[in-house]
Protein backbone atom coordinates (compact mmCIF):
# COMPACT_ATOMS: atom_id res chain seq x y z
CA UNK A 1 0.00 0.00 0.00
CA UNK A 2 2.83 2.35 0.87
CA UNK A 3 4.53 1.72 -2.49
CA UNK A 4 1.29 2.38 -4.30
CA UNK A 5 0.97 5.76 -2.54
CA UNK A 6 4.55 6.69 -3.38
CA UNK A 7 4.14 5.73 -7.04
CA UNK A 8 0.81 7.56 -7.24
CA UNK A 9 2.31 10.72 -5.76
CA UNK A 10 5.24 10.57 -8.16
CA UNK A 11 2.93 10.14 -11.13
CA UNK A 12 0.67 12.96 -9.97
CA UNK A 13 3.55 15.36 -9.27
CA UNK A 14 6.36 14.36 -11.63
CA UNK A 15 4.43 13.57 -14.83
CA UNK A 16 2.82 17.02 -15.12
CA UNK A 17 6.20 18.65 -14.45
CA UNK A 18 7.75 16.64 -17.31
CA UNK A 19 4.90 17.61 -19.62
CA UNK A 20 5.22 21.29 -18.70
CA UNK A 21 8.99 21.27 -19.29
CA UNK A 22 8.49 19.47 -22.62
CA UNK A 23 5.90 22.00 -23.78
CA UNK A 24 8.14 24.86 -22.68
CA UNK A 25 11.05 23.45 -24.71
CA UNK A 26 8.80 22.88 -27.73
CA UNK A 27 7.63 26.51 -27.65
CA UNK A 28 11.16 27.73 -27.03
CA UNK A 29 12.58 25.74 -29.96
CA UNK A 30 9.77 26.59 -32.42
CA UNK A 31 11.17 28.64 -35.24
CA UNK A 32 14.80 28.03 -34.33
CA UNK A 33 16.56 27.79 -37.66
CA UNK A 34 18.27 24.60 -38.67
CA UNK A 35 20.77 24.20 -41.49
CA UNK A 36 22.59 21.43 -43.29
CA UNK A 37 24.94 21.24 -46.23
CA UNK A 38 26.76 18.73 -48.36
CA UNK A 39 28.37 18.09 -51.72
CA UNK A 40 26.99 15.82 -54.43
CA UNK A 41 29.17 13.53 -56.57
CA UNK A 42 29.00 16.11 -59.37
CA UNK A 43 30.65 18.68 -57.09
CA UNK A 44 27.43 20.67 -56.66
CA UNK A 45 27.05 21.97 -53.13
CA UNK A 46 23.68 21.88 -51.41
CA UNK A 47 22.84 24.28 -48.58
CA UNK A 48 19.54 24.04 -46.69
CA UNK A 49 18.11 26.51 -44.19
CA UNK A 50 14.82 25.77 -42.46
CA UNK A 51 12.87 27.31 -39.62
CA UNK A 52 11.69 23.83 -38.64
CA UNK A 53 13.27 22.02 -35.71
CA UNK A 54 13.58 18.83 -37.80
CA UNK A 55 15.89 18.82 -40.81
CA UNK A 56 17.41 15.82 -42.57
CA UNK A 57 19.61 15.99 -45.67
CA UNK A 58 20.40 12.84 -47.62
CA UNK A 59 22.90 12.76 -50.47
CA UNK A 60 22.86 9.89 -52.95
CA UNK A 61 25.03 10.29 -56.03
CA UNK A 62 23.80 13.46 -57.76
CA UNK A 63 20.47 13.64 -55.90
CA UNK A 64 19.80 15.43 -52.62
CA UNK A 65 16.74 14.64 -50.52
CA UNK A 66 15.67 17.03 -47.78
CA UNK A 67 13.01 16.32 -45.18
CA UNK A 68 11.91 19.31 -43.13
CA UNK A 69 8.74 21.07 -42.01
CA UNK A 70 6.70 18.03 -43.07
CA UNK A 71 7.90 18.31 -46.68
CA UNK A 72 10.15 16.22 -48.87
CA UNK A 73 12.32 18.27 -51.21
CA UNK A 74 14.37 16.56 -53.90
CA UNK A 75 17.14 18.26 -55.88
CA UNK A 76 17.95 16.32 -59.04
CA UNK A 77 20.59 17.35 -61.59
CA UNK A 78 18.10 19.49 -63.59
CA UNK A 79 14.85 19.29 -61.61
CA UNK A 80 13.44 20.45 -58.27
CA UNK A 81 10.63 18.53 -56.58
CA UNK A 82 8.57 19.36 -53.52
CA UNK A 83 6.41 16.52 -52.18
CA UNK A 84 6.79 14.71 -55.50
CA UNK A 85 5.63 17.68 -57.58
CA UNK A 86 7.92 19.36 -60.14
CA UNK A 87 8.33 22.98 -59.03
CA UNK A 88 11.23 24.21 -61.13
CA UNK A 89 14.26 23.54 -63.26
CA UNK A 90 17.86 24.09 -62.30
CA UNK A 91 20.75 24.51 -64.73
CA UNK A 92 22.92 21.39 -64.88
CA UNK A 93 26.00 23.65 -64.60
CA UNK A 94 24.85 25.22 -61.30
CA UNK A 95 27.55 24.59 -58.72
CA UNK A 96 25.57 25.68 -55.64
CA UNK A 97 21.89 25.21 -54.83
CA UNK A 98 20.41 26.79 -51.73
CA UNK A 99 17.04 25.73 -50.35
CA UNK A 100 15.28 28.04 -47.92
CA UNK A 101 12.23 26.73 -46.07
CA UNK A 102 10.32 29.27 -44.04
CA UNK A 103 6.76 28.95 -42.74
CA UNK A 104 5.87 26.29 -45.30
CA UNK A 105 7.29 28.20 -48.27
CA UNK A 106 10.20 26.66 -50.20
CA UNK A 107 12.56 28.90 -52.18
CA UNK A 108 15.48 27.81 -54.36
CA UNK A 109 18.60 29.77 -55.26
CA UNK A 110 21.06 28.45 -57.84
CA UNK A 111 24.45 30.15 -58.03
CA UNK A 112 23.02 33.25 -56.33
CA UNK A 113 19.96 33.59 -58.58
CA UNK A 114 16.40 32.77 -57.54
CA UNK A 115 15.03 29.75 -59.38
CA UNK A 116 11.76 30.53 -61.13
CA UNK A 117 9.09 28.20 -59.81
CA UNK A 118 6.76 26.52 -62.28
CA UNK A 119 3.09 25.89 -61.60
CA UNK A 120 3.02 22.40 -63.11
CA UNK A 121 1.55 19.69 -60.92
Amino acid sequence: MKRFLIVSCLVILVLPAIVVVGLFMWVLMAGVPASASGTLNSGRSILVNSNSVYLALGLDGDIATINTAGREIVVKPTELLVDGVHVGDVDLAASKVEIIVKRGSVDFIADGNAVKKSNSK
